[in-house]
């Protein structure tokens, strides 16, 4: 549970027997994380020369506009990619 983590983060989890690799023990019930948001989606489509796309939660789309992105170098958000996220109001129109 929990966003990707970054370095620093604290971290906790439980190690249990790995189902696929007998004698080995596997990290599960992972939670922490400080990287993105809350919600977890798939990038619909994103074109970097425009500065905006679309992120998928299930059936619905949501706008992501380049200023909106936090990250070290410039955005790069592709096809299909897991992304994580916060919904926040538009500035143009708090409605939405």
């Amino acid at each position: 549970k929990g966003r990707p983590p970054k370095e620093g983060d604290f971290l906790t989890f439980n190690m249990v027997p790995s189902e696929k690799q007998a004698g080995k023990m596997v990290a599960k019930e992972i939670e922490g994380g400080t990287l993105g948001g809350t919600l977890e989606g798939k990038v619909k489509w994103y074109c970097p020369w425009k500065g905006y796309g679309y992120i998928d939660i299930g059936e619905e789309s949501h706008f992501v506009h380049h200023s909106d992105i936090h990250a070290k170098e410039e955005p790069k958000l592709f096809e299909g990619q897991t992304a994580w996220f916060d919904i926040g109001a538009s500035p143009k129109d708090a409605s939405k």
